[in-house]
């Protein structure tokens, strides 16, 4: 996929962007996102909007609440199993 007429490419849509430093949000602008602390997990299987307090909950939240494993090896072990 591409964003807008530009020339970044990704392998799903951009929605958000989450720009945390601790508990700080960095604020910032990619590809016309503002920077923020709230995530999306799966688009059926998630509990809506995620808001994180920090950056370091986010891999926990994302799976406990979002339904999402946001880790590429434990996704891939994960899938592996099957």
């Amino acid at each position: 996929m591409r964003w807008g007429s530009g020339e970044a490419q990704f392998v799903r849509p951009v929605h958000g962007l989450v720009m945390l430093h601790g508990a700080r949000i960095v604020p910032g602008t990619v590809l016309g996102l503002q920077s923020g602390n709230k995530t999306r997990g799966h688009r059926f299987m998630g509990k809506g909007e995620i808001t994180l307090a920090n950056a370091d909950e986010y891999e926990s939240r994302l799976r406990d609440d979002g339904k999402v494993v946001a880790d590429f090896a434990a996704r891939r072990a994960q899938i592996e199993k099957l």
